[in-house]
């Protein structure tokens, strides 16, 4: 479903939205996650996964599966998140 600027899930760190650049900000409003996924993978192939968990949680309001998948794979080895195995 389409993600309001103003409707952001629990977790999200509504501090980087606001100083998110303005595509991030398109896509959100456009319900664009494939972007918003894309740009995760960025981040989390740059080692920098606090950021990748962020566009990660987006993307997986808007729907998308693989985001999703993703965000269970920081979870399941504890990439910036606290490994949560149950």
């Amino acid at each position: 479903g389409r993600l309001s600027l103003f409707q952001y899930p629990q977790g999200i760190n509504l501090h980087k939205i606001f100083y998110t650049p303005a595509t991030d900000l398109l896509a959100i409003e456009k319900d664009n996650a494939d972007h918003l996924l894309d740009k995760g993978a960025y981040y989390y192939g740059e080692g920098q996964y606090a950021e990748a968990v962020e566009y990660y949680r987006l993307a997986a309001a808007m729907g998308s599966t693989q985001a999703i998948a993703n965000l269970g794979y920081c979870y399941l080895y504890g990439r910036e998140l606290e490994a949560n195995l149950s």
